[in-house]
Protein backbone atom coordinates (compact mmCIF):
# COMPACT_ATOMS: atom_id res chain seq x y z
CA UNK A 1 0.00 0.00 0.00
CA UNK A 2 2.92 2.36 1.02
CA UNK A 3 4.04 1.60 -2.77
CA UNK A 4 0.40 2.61 -4.19
CA UNK A 5 0.65 5.66 -2.24
CA UNK A 6 3.64 6.97 -3.30
CA UNK A 7 3.50 6.29 -6.80
CA UNK A 8 0.17 8.13 -6.80
CA UNK A 9 1.62 11.03 -5.11
CA UNK A 10 4.45 11.10 -7.64
CA UNK A 11 2.04 10.98 -10.89
CA UNK A 12 -0.61 13.19 -9.61
CA UNK A 13 -3.34 10.77 -9.18
CA UNK A 14 -6.22 10.99 -6.67
CA UNK A 15 -6.00 7.60 -3.98
CA UNK A 16 -9.49 7.01 -2.01
CA UNK A 17 -8.83 4.56 0.78
CA UNK A 18 -11.44 2.64 1.91
CA UNK A 19 -11.30 -0.41 4.62
CA UNK A 20 -8.96 -0.44 8.37
CA UNK A 21 -5.83 1.02 7.07
CA UNK A 22 -4.16 1.59 10.17
CA UNK A 23 -0.96 -0.03 11.25
CA UNK A 24 -0.88 -3.01 13.97
CA UNK A 25 -1.11 -1.92 17.29
CA UNK A 26 0.87 -4.73 19.05
CA UNK A 27 3.19 -2.32 21.54
CA UNK A 28 7.14 -3.15 21.41
CA UNK A 29 9.76 -3.04 23.66
CA UNK A 30 13.68 -2.41 23.09
CA UNK A 31 15.34 -5.82 22.20
CA UNK A 32 16.84 -7.81 24.68
CA UNK A 33 18.67 -11.27 24.18
CA UNK A 34 20.69 -12.98 26.76
CA UNK A 35 24.27 -12.98 27.07
CA UNK A 36 24.23 -10.34 23.93
CA UNK A 37 25.19 -6.56 23.83
CA UNK A 38 23.50 -5.26 20.43
CA UNK A 39 26.23 -3.37 18.24
CA UNK A 40 25.21 0.12 17.04
CA UNK A 41 24.22 -0.79 13.59
CA UNK A 42 22.03 -3.56 15.16
CA UNK A 43 20.45 -0.85 17.00
CA UNK A 44 19.63 1.20 13.94
CA UNK A 45 17.98 -1.91 12.46
CA UNK A 46 16.03 -3.02 14.76
CA UNK A 47 14.44 0.43 15.60
CA UNK A 48 13.58 0.84 12.04
CA UNK A 49 11.66 -2.07 11.82
CA UNK A 50 10.13 -2.17 15.02
CA UNK A 51 8.68 1.47 14.05
CA UNK A 52 7.31 0.19 10.94
CA UNK A 53 6.70 -3.34 11.91
CA UNK A 54 6.67 -5.22 8.50
CA UNK A 55 9.67 -4.70 5.72
CA UNK A 56 13.15 -6.58 5.14
CA UNK A 57 16.31 -5.74 6.61
CA UNK A 58 19.75 -6.46 4.46
CA UNK A 59 22.44 -6.51 6.35
CA UNK A 60 26.21 -8.35 5.34
CA UNK A 61 27.04 -12.18 5.49
CA UNK A 62 28.40 -12.48 8.67
CA UNK A 63 27.04 -9.86 10.43
CA UNK A 64 24.68 -11.54 12.71
CA UNK A 65 21.61 -11.75 10.85
CA UNK A 66 20.25 -14.58 13.43
CA UNK A 67 20.79 -12.21 16.60
CA UNK A 68 18.09 -9.19 14.26
CA UNK A 69 15.67 -12.31 14.51
CA UNK A 70 15.69 -12.94 18.03
CA UNK A 71 15.95 -8.81 18.56
CA UNK A 72 12.95 -8.60 16.65
CA UNK A 73 10.81 -11.85 18.81
CA UNK A 74 12.30 -10.40 21.71
CA UNK A 75 10.37 -6.56 20.99
CA UNK A 76 7.12 -7.95 21.31
CA UNK A 77 6.30 -9.81 24.74
CA UNK A 78 3.40 -12.54 24.25
CA UNK A 79 3.42 -12.24 20.58
CA UNK A 80 3.63 -15.54 18.81
CA UNK A 81 6.13 -15.86 16.15
CA UNK A 82 6.62 -17.96 13.22
CA UNK A 83 10.22 -18.37 11.59
CA UNK A 84 10.91 -19.83 8.35
CA UNK A 85 13.75 -20.63 6.60
CA UNK A 86 14.27 -22.25 3.19
CA UNK A 87 16.33 -25.16 3.89
CA UNK A 88 17.26 -27.23 7.35
CA UNK A 89 20.88 -25.45 8.15
CA UNK A 90 19.49 -22.77 8.93
CA UNK A 91 16.67 -24.06 10.57
CA UNK A 92 19.17 -25.67 12.96
CA UNK A 93 20.91 -22.94 13.26
CA UNK A 94 18.44 -20.51 14.31
CA UNK A 95 16.53 -23.12 16.85
CA UNK A 96 20.55 -23.98 18.39
CA UNK A 97 20.74 -20.15 18.72
CA UNK A 98 16.88 -19.70 19.99
CA UNK A 99 17.25 -22.33 22.85
CA UNK A 100 20.60 -21.03 23.58
CA UNK A 101 19.28 -17.34 24.32
CA UNK A 102 16.35 -18.89 26.33
CA UNK A 103 13.95 -18.41 23.47
CA UNK A 104 10.54 -20.82 24.52
CA UNK A 105 10.81 -22.41 20.92
CA UNK A 106 9.92 -25.29 19.05
CA UNK A 107 10.52 -27.19 15.59
CA UNK A 108 8.18 -27.88 13.22
CA UNK A 109 9.95 -30.19 10.65
CA UNK A 110 10.22 -34.14 10.92
CA UNK A 111 9.05 -35.93 13.96
CA UNK A 112 9.36 -32.78 16.15
CA UNK A 113 5.25 -31.21 15.28
CA UNK A 114 5.04 -28.96 18.25
CA UNK A 115 2.44 -25.87 17.02
CA UNK A 116 1.90 -24.86 21.24
CA UNK A 117 5.03 -22.86 21.82
CA UNK A 118 5.24 -19.07 21.59
CA UNK A 119 8.45 -19.54 18.43
CA UNK A 120 7.73 -22.12 16.19
CA UNK A 121 10.55 -22.99 13.64
CA UNK A 122 10.24 -24.55 10.18
CA UNK A 123 11.44 -24.97 6.60
CA UNK A 124 9.00 -23.00 3.78
CA UNK A 125 8.71 -26.80 2.48
CA UNK A 126 7.44 -28.15 5.55
CA UNK A 127 5.12 -25.05 6.65
CA UNK A 128 3.74 -24.97 3.07
CA UNK A 129 2.02 -28.56 3.34
CA UNK A 130 0.05 -27.41 6.04
CA UNK A 131 -3.69 -26.97 5.63
CA UNK A 132 -4.00 -22.42 5.93
CA UNK A 133 -6.74 -22.91 8.14
CA UNK A 134 -4.58 -24.52 10.70
CA UNK A 135 -1.92 -21.11 10.58
CA UNK A 136 -4.15 -18.24 9.15
CA UNK A 137 -4.85 -16.62 12.46
CA UNK A 138 -2.55 -18.48 14.74
CA UNK A 139 0.54 -16.18 15.00
CA UNK A 140 1.22 -12.00 15.18
CA UNK A 141 4.47 -12.24 13.83
CA UNK A 142 6.01 -13.98 10.93
CA UNK A 143 9.93 -13.79 9.93
CA UNK A 144 12.05 -14.75 7.00
CA UNK A 145 15.30 -16.04 6.92
CA UNK A 146 17.21 -15.66 3.92
CA UNK A 147 14.18 -13.59 2.77
CA UNK A 148 15.68 -13.58 -1.07
CA UNK A 149 14.74 -16.94 -1.35
CA UNK A 150 10.83 -16.11 -2.42
CA UNK A 151 10.64 -16.87 -5.97
CA UNK A 152 7.10 -15.31 -7.50
CA UNK A 153 3.94 -17.78 -6.94
CA UNK A 154 6.46 -20.03 -4.87
CA UNK A 155 5.74 -22.08 -1.44
CA UNK A 156 6.01 -18.56 0.57
CA UNK A 157 3.63 -16.76 -1.31
CA UNK A 158 1.21 -19.42 -0.46
CA UNK A 159 2.33 -19.03 3.34
CA UNK A 160 2.29 -15.61 3.39
CA UNK A 161 -0.79 -14.84 1.20
CA UNK A 162 -3.03 -17.34 3.95
CA UNK A 163 -1.98 -15.56 7.17
CA UNK A 164 -3.36 -12.73 8.71
CA UNK A 165 -0.22 -12.14 11.19
CA UNK A 166 0.53 -7.77 10.68
CA UNK A 167 4.02 -8.00 12.03
CA UNK A 168 6.02 -9.45 9.27
CA UNK A 169 9.61 -9.31 8.41
CA UNK A 170 12.30 -10.75 6.47
CA UNK A 171 16.39 -10.68 6.72
CA UNK A 172 18.80 -11.24 4.05
CA UNK A 173 22.34 -10.14 2.71
CA UNK A 174 21.24 -10.16 -1.21
CA UNK A 175 18.18 -8.61 -1.72
CA UNK A 176 16.63 -8.32 -5.35
CA UNK A 177 16.53 -4.87 -6.56
CA UNK A 178 13.68 -3.32 -8.91
CA UNK A 179 16.01 -3.40 -11.99
CA UNK A 180 17.82 -6.80 -10.69
CA UNK A 181 14.92 -9.02 -10.58
CA UNK A 182 11.67 -6.59 -10.42
CA UNK A 183 8.86 -9.92 -10.19
CA UNK A 184 11.08 -10.96 -7.20
CA UNK A 185 11.57 -7.40 -5.93
CA UNK A 186 7.83 -6.99 -5.63
CA UNK A 187 6.63 -9.83 -4.75
CA UNK A 188 9.13 -9.55 -1.32
CA UNK A 189 7.89 -6.00 -0.86
CA UNK A 190 4.47 -7.49 -1.52
CA UNK A 191 4.33 -10.33 1.06
CA UNK A 192 6.69 -8.52 3.78
CA UNK A 193 6.76 -5.05 3.15
CA UNK A 194 9.16 -2.22 2.17
CA UNK A 195 13.09 -2.12 2.40
CA UNK A 196 13.65 -1.28 6.00
CA UNK A 197 17.35 -0.59 6.68
CA UNK A 198 20.82 -1.79 5.40
CA UNK A 199 24.42 -2.66 7.10
CA UNK A 200 26.79 -3.21 3.79
CA UNK A 201 29.84 -5.67 3.72
CA UNK A 202 31.87 -2.63 3.27
CA UNK A 203 30.50 -1.18 6.20
CA UNK A 204 30.99 -4.65 8.30
CA UNK A 205 34.72 -4.75 7.38
CA UNK A 206 35.30 -1.18 7.16
CA UNK A 207 34.23 -1.21 11.08
CA UNK A 208 36.05 -4.60 12.25
CA UNK A 209 33.22 -6.75 12.37
CA UNK A 210 33.87 -8.62 9.75
CA UNK A 211 37.41 -10.16 8.65
CA UNK A 212 38.93 -8.21 6.05
CA UNK A 213 39.60 -10.41 2.51
CA UNK A 214 43.39 -11.00 1.28
CA UNK A 215 42.90 -12.13 -2.08
CA UNK A 216 45.74 -14.73 -3.31
CA UNK A 217 46.27 -15.18 -7.27
CA UNK A 218 47.62 -18.14 -9.22
CA UNK A 219 47.75 -18.82 -12.73
CA UNK A 220 47.20 -22.57 -13.99
CA UNK A 221 49.50 -23.45 -16.74
CA UNK A 222 48.38 -22.65 -20.04
CA UNK A 223 47.64 -25.43 -22.93
CA UNK A 224 46.76 -23.35 -26.15
CA UNK A 225 45.35 -26.30 -27.84
CA UNK A 226 42.77 -26.72 -25.01
CA UNK A 227 41.12 -23.59 -26.51
CA UNK A 228 39.67 -25.53 -29.44
CA UNK A 229 37.35 -27.48 -26.55
CA UNK A 230 33.80 -27.11 -28.23
CA UNK A 231 30.84 -26.71 -25.76
CA UNK A 232 30.63 -25.56 -21.91
CA UNK A 233 29.99 -28.38 -20.13
CA UNK A 234 32.81 -30.07 -21.85
CA UNK A 235 35.30 -27.39 -21.60
CA UNK A 236 34.39 -27.32 -17.77
CA UNK A 237 35.00 -30.94 -16.99
CA UNK A 238 38.05 -31.33 -19.13
CA UNK A 239 39.25 -27.79 -17.71
CA UNK A 240 38.49 -27.84 -14.51
CA UNK A 241 36.95 -31.06 -12.66
CA UNK A 242 39.58 -33.18 -14.30
CA UNK A 243 42.46 -30.79 -14.99
CA UNK A 244 45.45 -32.72 -12.98
CA UNK A 245 47.51 -29.39 -12.72
CA UNK A 246 45.13 -27.17 -11.53
CA UNK A 247 43.41 -30.10 -8.76
CA UNK A 248 47.12 -30.09 -7.59
CA UNK A 249 47.45 -26.53 -7.41
CA UNK A 250 44.41 -27.07 -5.13
CA UNK A 251 45.56 -29.37 -2.77
CA UNK A 252 48.98 -27.71 -2.61
CA UNK A 253 47.45 -24.91 -1.23
CA UNK A 254 45.41 -26.71 1.32
CA UNK A 255 48.41 -28.06 2.09
CA UNK A 256 50.69 -24.58 2.60
CA UNK A 257 47.62 -23.51 4.75
CA UNK A 258 47.77 -26.21 6.90
CA UNK A 259 51.28 -25.30 7.39
CA UNK A 260 50.81 -21.65 8.12
CA UNK A 261 48.34 -22.80 10.70
CA UNK A 262 44.68 -21.78 8.49
CA UNK A 263 41.79 -23.90 8.00
CA UNK A 264 40.11 -23.96 4.71
CA UNK A 265 36.84 -24.24 2.97
CA UNK A 266 37.27 -25.21 -1.00
CA UNK A 267 34.43 -24.67 -3.20
CA UNK A 268 33.42 -26.84 -6.17
CA UNK A 269 30.12 -26.67 -8.20
CA UNK A 270 30.26 -30.64 -9.40
CA UNK A 271 30.52 -33.11 -6.68
CA UNK A 272 32.75 -35.39 -8.95
CA UNK A 273 35.46 -32.22 -8.64
CA UNK A 274 34.92 -32.56 -5.13
CA UNK A 275 35.32 -36.35 -4.95
CA UNK A 276 38.68 -35.71 -7.00
CA UNK A 277 40.18 -33.21 -4.56
CA UNK A 278 39.06 -35.44 -1.51
CA UNK A 279 41.06 -38.34 -2.35
CA UNK A 280 44.11 -35.81 -3.42
CA UNK A 281 43.96 -34.26 -0.03
CA UNK A 282 43.38 -37.43 1.81
CA UNK A 283 46.63 -39.26 -0.53
CA UNK A 284 48.31 -35.95 1.17
CA UNK A 285 47.80 -36.77 4.75
CA UNK A 286 45.07 -33.92 5.20
CA UNK A 287 42.25 -34.41 7.36
CA UNK A 288 39.50 -33.32 5.19
CA UNK A 289 35.51 -34.01 4.52
CA UNK A 290 33.63 -33.55 1.12
CA UNK A 291 29.96 -31.86 2.38
CA UNK A 292 27.22 -32.14 -0.78
CA UNK A 293 24.06 -32.49 -0.62
CA UNK A 294 23.61 -36.09 0.43
CA UNK A 295 25.02 -35.48 3.78
CA UNK A 296 22.79 -35.20 6.54
CA UNK A 297 22.43 -32.43 8.21
CA UNK A 298 23.72 -33.05 11.32
CA UNK A 299 26.84 -34.41 10.01
CA UNK A 300 27.07 -31.09 8.11
CA UNK A 301 26.39 -29.20 11.45
CA UNK A 302 29.31 -31.65 13.35
CA UNK A 303 31.53 -31.19 10.24
CA UNK A 304 30.77 -27.28 10.65
CA UNK A 305 31.89 -27.50 14.09
CA UNK A 306 35.25 -29.76 14.01
CA UNK A 307 36.47 -27.31 11.28
CA UNK A 308 35.67 -24.41 13.61
CA UNK A 309 37.36 -26.08 16.72
CA UNK A 310 40.58 -26.67 14.47
CA UNK A 311 39.76 -30.46 14.88
CA UNK A 312 39.50 -30.90 10.69
CA UNK A 313 42.42 -29.17 8.11
CA UNK A 314 40.18 -28.53 5.38
CA UNK A 315 36.15 -29.21 4.38
CA UNK A 316 35.41 -29.29 0.56
CA UNK A 317 32.06 -28.23 -0.25
CA UNK A 318 29.24 -27.87 -2.75
CA UNK A 319 26.36 -25.18 -3.37
CA UNK A 320 25.01 -26.55 0.29
CA UNK A 321 27.19 -24.68 2.10
CA UNK A 322 27.11 -21.48 0.70
CA UNK A 323 24.59 -19.81 2.73
CA UNK A 324 23.96 -20.42 6.29
CA UNK A 325 27.42 -21.41 7.67
CA UNK A 326 29.93 -19.53 9.39
CA UNK A 327 32.89 -20.49 10.71
CA UNK A 328 34.55 -17.88 13.02
CA UNK A 329 38.06 -19.59 12.65
CA UNK A 330 38.37 -19.97 9.10
CA UNK A 331 41.41 -19.24 7.83
CA UNK A 332 41.17 -19.63 4.13
CA UNK A 333 38.47 -19.89 1.16
CA UNK A 334 39.56 -21.43 -1.83
CA UNK A 335 37.70 -21.21 -5.19
CA UNK A 336 37.95 -24.30 -6.45
CA UNK A 337 34.70 -24.09 -8.22
CA UNK A 338 35.34 -20.60 -10.42
CA UNK A 339 31.86 -19.18 -11.35
CA UNK A 340 30.80 -15.93 -13.07
CA UNK A 341 28.38 -14.46 -10.65
CA UNK A 342 29.06 -11.90 -8.02
CA UNK A 343 26.42 -13.50 -5.92
CA UNK A 344 27.96 -16.85 -5.85
CA UNK A 345 31.47 -15.80 -5.70
CA UNK A 346 30.43 -13.00 -2.62
CA UNK A 347 28.36 -16.19 -0.55
CA UNK A 348 31.81 -18.49 -1.02
CA UNK A 349 34.15 -15.45 0.65
CA UNK A 350 31.22 -14.91 3.18
CA UNK A 351 31.74 -18.13 4.96
CA UNK A 352 35.24 -17.32 6.28
CA UNK A 353 34.35 -13.21 7.19
CA UNK A 354 33.33 -13.54 10.82
CA UNK A 355 36.18 -12.27 13.11
CA UNK A 356 37.81 -14.30 15.94
CA UNK A 357 40.47 -13.74 18.49
CA UNK A 358 43.57 -13.22 16.38
CA UNK A 359 42.09 -13.19 13.35
CA UNK A 360 41.70 -9.97 11.44
CA UNK A 361 42.20 -11.34 7.87
CA UNK A 362 40.90 -14.14 5.91
CA UNK A 363 42.87 -15.60 2.67
CA UNK A 364 40.77 -15.92 -0.75
CA UNK A 365 42.46 -17.95 -3.13
CA UNK A 366 41.32 -18.03 -6.56
CA UNK A 367 42.68 -19.27 -10.20
CA UNK A 368 43.08 -17.68 -13.37
CA UNK A 369 42.91 -20.45 -16.17
CA UNK A 370 44.19 -18.43 -19.64
CA UNK A 371 42.62 -22.37 -21.78
CA UNK A 372 39.97 -21.19 -22.83
CA UNK A 373 37.62 -18.38 -23.25
CA UNK A 374 34.62 -19.67 -20.99
CA UNK A 375 37.11 -19.49 -18.13
CA UNK A 376 38.81 -16.37 -19.07
CA UNK A 377 35.68 -14.38 -18.59
CA UNK A 378 34.28 -15.64 -16.03
CA UNK A 379 37.46 -14.75 -14.32
CA UNK A 380 37.67 -11.31 -15.46
CA UNK A 381 34.26 -10.64 -13.96
CA UNK A 382 35.12 -12.53 -10.57
CA UNK A 383 38.13 -10.03 -10.50
CA UNK A 384 36.00 -6.92 -11.03
CA UNK A 385 34.09 -7.63 -8.24
CA UNK A 386 37.26 -8.38 -6.62
CA UNK A 387 38.13 -4.32 -7.22
CA UNK A 388 35.12 -3.18 -6.69
CA UNK A 389 35.29 -4.72 -3.44
CA UNK A 390 38.82 -3.18 -2.89
CA UNK A 391 40.52 -6.28 -1.96
CA UNK A 392 42.85 -6.06 -4.96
Amino acid sequence: MERVRLFCKEKGIALEEKGNTAPASYPFKRPHVEGIEFRTDQKRLLRAALIKKHGYIVSGTGTGKTLLILGLISSFPGARFLCLAHELTLLKQLSKEADKRGFNSGLYHGQDKNLGLPVIISTRQTWSRLDPKDYVDKFDGVIIDECHHMPPRGEYSKILSNMLAPIRYGVTATAPTETSDPEKFFELNGLLGPFIGEFTLEEAIEQGVLAKPKLILDMVPEHKAQRDIKGYDRVYKRLVVENDEYNRMIVDDMVKDKLEGLTSLVFVHENEHGEILLRLAESKGLHVRFIQGEVKVEDRIETKDMLDAGELDSVIANVVWMEGINIRTLGSVINAGGGKTDLRTLQKIGRGLRTAEGKEVVYLRDYYNPNHNYLVDHFARRLILYMKKGWV
